[in-house]
């Protein structure tokens, strides 16, 4: 595996057999084995740090925080990992046991890494559940349909959540209460992913760019093209007003 500096520089090489996957600033680096059921720690340097490695059932979910170095690492067995900054493990939760099952699929960490939100399967109902910082359960709410497959959310610091479906983009504020249901002409839209920066949420619907704030209220509408500039999520936000 080799590992680059921005500029291409390689940094390092060494001898993995693992699918990398890089935290955004580069201090955490997952190593995720063949079959999915481990996962390996790995500093900028290529060095193993923190716990060294985390296990379970089928890895379904990654996610990092956007503002804090905070990753959060989900299998779908209900085998939950909130790792620090340097690969530590914060939180170990199981969300499943063998008397009550769950098949975990998306996992989602606030932009300061102090609420996680997980999308999973129980007892044949998909629900959302979300957690605080040390890993209690603040709330949790049913989704309307059994989706076979990994859901993009987005939750707040203050843990509303945007959740983006095949059919539609849902909001819920922080009682699990649905505020806003907007349906897709469509389900063919390549961007599908949402996203929160601290301050909004942003989505894809119908070939717009929405922005969201946290009581559900729709910002601004942006029409999306073929190819869209990152930057555009990161607009100040006296833009929006």
């Amino acid at each position: 595996m080799n590992f680059y500096s921005p500029s291409r520089e390689i940094l390092w090489t060494k001898e993995y057999r693992s699918y990398p996957r890089v935290s955004p600033s580069g201090n955490l680096v997952l190593l995720i084995a063949g079959d999915h059921n481990q996962v390996l720690l790995s500093d900028i340097n290529g060095n193993t740090t923190g716990a060294g490695k985390i296990d379970g059932r089928f890895l379904t979910d990654y996610t990092f925080a956007s503002v804090s170095l905070i990753t959060g690492v989900l299998f779908s067995g209900g085998e939950l990992f909130v790792l620090d900054s340097k690969g530590a493990i914060q939180i170990k939760k199981n969300l499943g046991s063998e008397k009550n099952p769950v098949f975990a699929k998306s996992v989602s960490l606030s932009p300061d890494g102090s609420k996680i939100a997980i999308h999973l399967l129980n007892t044949n109902r998909d629900s959302v559940i979300v957690l605080g910082e040390k890993g209690e359960e603040i709330f949790s709410f049913d989704l309307d349909t059994i989706y076979p497959h990994k859901l993009n959310l987005a939750i707040s610091n203050t843990g509303e959540i945007l959740v983006s479906t095949p059919n539609s983009i849902e909001f819920y504020d922080v009682s699990g209460k649905k505020i806003l249901n907007l349906k897709r002409t469509s389900n063919n839209g390549v961007y599908q992913a949402v996203y929160h920066n601290g301050n909004w949420f942003t989505a894809e619907l119908n070939q717009e760019i929405l922005f969201i704030d946290e009581v559900g209220k729709i910002l601004k509408k942006k029409r999306s093209v073929v190819l869209i500039c990152p930057c555009d999520f990161f607009l100040p936000a006296k833009t929006l007003r």
